[in-house]
């Protein structure tokens, strides 16, 4: 399950984006449990999701502004 997991991040990830590609592989390994809670994994995974999808768009940021905050004129 966790190859698969992988697997499905993969094509996700190319296919849907982050979140979807979060959710989807946090589901499928959650899923070698054997008490399965399909609500936990659910919302486990959009939680992961946003936060790495959060991380991101904050590290992609440039550490200095494009366009100076007061113009010389």
């Amino acid at each position: 399950m966790i190859l698969a997991s992988i697997a499905l991040f993969a094509v996700l990830f190319s296919t849907l984006g982050l979140i979807a590609a979060c959710v989807g592989a946090v589901v499928v390994a959650g899923a070698a449990t054997a008490p399965v809670r399909w609500l936990q994994l659910v919302l486990f995974g959009a939680g992961d999701g946003s936060v790495l999808g959060a991380a991101v768009r904050q590290g992609s940021r440039p550490a200095l502004p494009a366009w100076p905050q007061f113009w010389p004129w």
